[in-house]
């Protein structure tokens, strides 16, 4: 049992979920710990400010709130964007320049 249901629990989350935090499994096991992730905003060459989505992310790669990894698969996608702006709840803005 020890190891039966969270392993199932596990699997089920990673189906539908990743391994994000959620109530709907409380049992299962998870690998990181998600926080608020914030909003982007992307800075154009023109200067214009344009709000940027990650909801077509994986939600592993959603969950995860450091490093560049988010903003530069951003900034992959969009060739107009001259910089992605992360403001974190409580923190200060990362800038990540494309």
């Amino acid at each position: 049992m020890q190891i039966a249901v969270p392993s199932a629990m596990l699997a089920a989350r990673w189906v539908n979920e990743g391994s994000r935090p959620v109530d709907e499994y409380p049992l299962s096991w998870q690998m990181y710990s998600a926080v608020d992730r914030g909003d982007y905003r992307g800075t154009t060459h023109g200067g214009e400010e344009v709000p940027m989505t990650v909801d077509h992310l994986p939600a592993i790669t959603r969950a995860i709130n450091y490093g560049e990894t988010v903003p530069r698969l951003l900034c992959d996608e969009h060739d107009d964007i001259e910089s992605i702006v992360r403001n974190v709840p409580g923190g200060e803005p990362e800038i990540v320049v494309c």
